[in-house]
């Protein structure tokens, strides 16, 4: 929908434009937990319960209790202690920094990783007017493969402007949600969220007892597919691997009230990677790799200050990635279902193998084919989630409007960033585009060999059961009289009207011989329902039907007239 200003100028009143107050230092300052001030107004819930449910909400909400059951066993006192998994598993990453516009920007040093308990200590300290140490305006949390633990840390910690950016943040992650959106409220205090959601699959080689693949309470429940069928498996290679497809989810989210007060949460599965990034070490008089762009791109203390700028380097970063993954996977299926069909046309092309042979291989190639459908469905179901979400935020009413004023920043190289990133991120998405046509061809493909061999099968099925048909048959015909004849013999010699001997034996075995065969004669030809048996049934229907004509219009008189006898109205019928 398009209008006119005063002016006479059209105006679109959908276009998205980064509110000019985030430019502003507006000094917000926000400390108090929230859910420690739930508690204080004597709040009903559990820990978690008190955080992800409102009060005043009366409809149950199936996120809540998706997150809820995945959490139920964590418990605040347990996070508190440092037992069990809470003070052992280092999966976090916190960096704390003041802003750089007081020109001495000082970090707060922590011993990264942390364990779930060291993260609930340190963000239960003030985040500013800490006497003790610098404010934390730009809050940097990584956790790898987020569980119960580590959310409890999060939700007892988070103040009242985090709650609902955590609350759609935690709940998108475990259930693998796709989504790349910036959401600014249209009432109340303006507070910017930026977050992208992106859903992709691993292809990795591991044993079957690898503990990356237990799903339990611990990690974020993740599904691993057995890729064995594929035959990845070189056929002389000594190592015993075997190859799976990994459900995978990367969740980044930023929040705040200016571009020098923000947030950065990012949640990442690397369960299926196999490294320990506890052995990490984080320094902050050198190169201090930021965990959350994935690789050594990115040094914490090389910060990005603007939150827009950081967005995108991110995604940027993180896209790729998941461009290497499914170009691995995509090209691996490629070559696995090309190879296959190599193998089956020459098999299946040795016609001097039996029906019953043919048929089993037909079956077997019909089922690797359903398995590769099923496969390829799966691929694509998530595949085109990402793409439609990025085409959503790049649309001329899309969220990318919300970038559209960088380039009137004074700042030259913060501008050619900013649009390099854009840039990148396109182009990987083009090639997503270009991985989907691949995959709707090899799915369009491969649903046309499944037609073909469902075909096949049925005729190689009918071969066979021909073939033991007249196997049957030929048994019946030459075994069974041969039979029947040693039975009929092995009576007393009393009872039979002619002389045992083999000359009446090898009369006896063809006259029972011929008799079975004209059975079988009389049998398929009644089966067969010659041209004479289908007008006599013709005929009897025809009989039958005039016969229901007749009684229908015996009723309808007998309504018209009913003083009159059946009687009557029969010979009418009849023309009497």
């Amino acid at each position: 929908m398009s209008g006119e200003r005063g002016g006479g100028h059209p105006s679109n009143y959908y276009a998205k434009e980064w509110d000019p107050v985030f430019s502003r230092d507006r000094n917000f300052i926000e400390d108090r937990s929230y859910v420690d001030y739930k508690r204080g107004i004597d709040a009903d819930g559990d820990e978690f319960g008190i955080f992800f449910q409102d009060s005043e909400d009366s409809v149950p909400s199936c996120k809540v209790e998706e997150v809820k059951e995945f959490c139920q066993a964590a418990r605040l006192v347990d996070l508190k202690s440092r037992a069990g998994t809470a003070g052992q598993r280092r999966a976090a990453w916190l960096d704390d920094r003041s802003s750089a516009r007081l020109m001495t920007s000082r970090a707060r040093e922590y011993e990264n990783l942390l364990t779930a308990a060291a993260l609930y200590e340190h963000l239960k300290e003030p985040r500013f007017n800490n006497s003790d140490k610098p404010d934390a305006d730009r809050r940097l949390i990584y956790i790898a493969d987020l569980d119960p633990y580590y959310i409890l840390a999060l939700t007892e910690t988070a103040s009242f402007h985090q709650v609902s950016v955590l609350r759609d943040a935690i709940w998108k992650y475990l259930a693998c949600q796709t989504s790349i959106r910036v959401k600014i409220p249209y009432r109340g205090y303006p507070i910017f969220q930026m977050e992208f959601h992106i859903s992709y699959f691993a292809l990795r080689a591991s044993s079957p007892k690898d503990p990356s693949r237990i799903i339990g309470n611990i990690n974020p429940p993740r599904q691993w597919t057995d890729l064995s069928f594929l035959k990845i498996q070189p056929p002389k290679s000594q190592d015993q691997r075997e190859y799976g497809m990994h459900e995978a989810q990367i969740s980044v989210v930023i929040c705040g009230s200016d571009n020098w007060r923000w947030a950065g949460y990012a949640f990442i599965d690397t369960s299926f990677e196999g490294e320990d990034l506890g052995d990490g070490i984080f320094s902050y008089e050198d190169v201090h790799e930021d965990p959350i762009a994935s690789n050594s791109e990115l040094h914490a203390n090389l910060p990005i200050w603007d939150p827009r700028e950081y967005f995108l380097t991110i995604l940027e970063i993180r896209m790729t990635q998941v461009r290497k993954e499914l170009e691995y996977l995509v090209r691996t299926v490629e070559r696995s279902v090309k190879q296959n069909r190599n193998w089956d046309s020459s098999t299946l092309s040795q016609h001097p193998r039996t029906a019953g042979d043919r048929a089993e291989d037909i079956k077997k190639t019909f089922d690797w084919t359903q398995q590769i459908i099923e496969l390829l469905s799966r691929v694509l179901g998530v595949l085109s989630g990402d793409i439609k979400c990025w085409e959503r935020f790049k649309s001329p009413n899309g969220d990318i409007g919300y970038f559209s004023d960088i380039d009137s920043s004074p700042d030259a190289s913060h501008r050619r960033r900013t649009r390099l990133s854009l840039r990148a991120i396109n182009e990987t998405f083009e090639t997503l585009e270009g991985l989907q046509q691949k995959l709707l061809l090899l799915d369009k493909s491969c649903r046309n060999s499944a037609q073909d061999l469902q075909l096949r099968l049925t005729l190689e099925s009918n071969e066979v059961a021909q073939q033991n048909g007249v196997t049957t048959e030929l048994t019946v015909s030459i075994l069974s009289p041969v039979a029947l004849t040693i039975a009929y013999f092995s009576m007393p010699q009393a009872v039979i009207p002619f002389k045992l001997d083999s000359k009446s034996f090898i009369v006896t075995t063809f006259t029972i011989m011929v008799v079975v065969r004209l059975l079988f004669v009389v049998i398929r030809a009644l089966l067969r329902q010659p041209w004479w048996w289908k007008k006599i049934t013709a005929w009897m229907k025809k009989l039958q039907l005039d016969e229901m004509a007749h009684s229908r219009l015996a009723l309808r008189r007998g309504r018209i007239y009913p003083d009159r006898s059946t009687d009557d109205i029969e010979m009418d019928t009849l023309g009497v």
